[in-house]
């Protein structure tokens, strides 16, 4: 779902929050996206660098990725879903991406 980040050319769909009148983290949003390219969930991958994004796609039964920043970092919160991959960066990110798919 890129948006302000310059990214948009760089994805062949985009998909937006007012399509199911709800925001993130709510599960209709990562349930839009599944449905659209006829995937599970459980097939999905979320790739984000904010912690609820994360927490909002595992809640939907996606895997999730957190790219971290300065001041966004894992919430170490018993209750909450920790994201399967951190990296500093998209290129670690893709690395252990790369990693995870080999084994």
């Amino acid at each position: 779902m890129p948006s302000q980040g310059g990214l948009a050319q760089f994805f062949e769909r985009q998909f937006t929050v007012e399509t199911v009148r709800a925001h993130k983290p709510a599960p209709q949003v990562y349930h839009l996206a599944a449905q659209v390219v006829a995937v599970p969930p459980s097939a999905c991958f979320m790739v984000a660098c904010h912690v609820w994004d994360t927490v909002g796609a595992q809640s939907a039964s996606y895997t999730a990725g957190l790219i971290t920043r300065p001041g966004n970092a894992p919430l170490p919160v018993a209750s909450l879903p920790q994201p399967n991959l951190v990296a500093p960066d998209l290129p670690g990110l893709a690395d252990q991406l790369i990693q995870r798919w080999r084994s």
